[in-house]
C-alpha cells in the first residue's frame, strides 16, 4: 500500500494521479505545492473532470483534514491564487 494513502482525502485513484505526475511519496506531496499539484493533475489528465474538489482534497491532505471541513477562508485564498 502507498503510504500517500495514508493521508485523508487520498484514495487509490487519487494516488494513481500523483503517480502519473511524479509524486511517490509523502515527503514528495508535502515538498510541492498545492497549486502545483493540481495544476499538474488537470494538465495530465485533459480529458479526466478534475474538479477543484481535487484542490480541496490536496489541501485537506496537508492539513490533515477533510476536504469538506475546509474553512471558506482558506477556499477563498487558494482561488484568488489559481485565478
Amino acid at each position: 500500500m502507498s503510504e500517500l494513502k495514508k493521508l485523508k482525502n487520498i484514495g487509490a485513484r487519487t494516488v494513481k494521479s500523483l503517480n502519473e505526475i511524479g509524486i511517490f511519496s509523502v515527503e514528495e506531496f508535502f515538498a510541492t505545492d498545492e497549486i502545483e499539484l493540481y495544476k499538474k493533475l488537470r494538465a495530465k489528465n485533459p480529458n479526466k473532470d478534475i474538479c477543484i474538489c481535487a484542490l480541496w482534497q490536496i489541501v485537506g491532505a496537508k492539513l490533515d483534514l477533510p476536504w469538506f471541513e475546509l474553512p471558506e477562508e482558506i477556499k477563498e485564498k487558494f482561488l484568488r491564487e489559481i485565478g
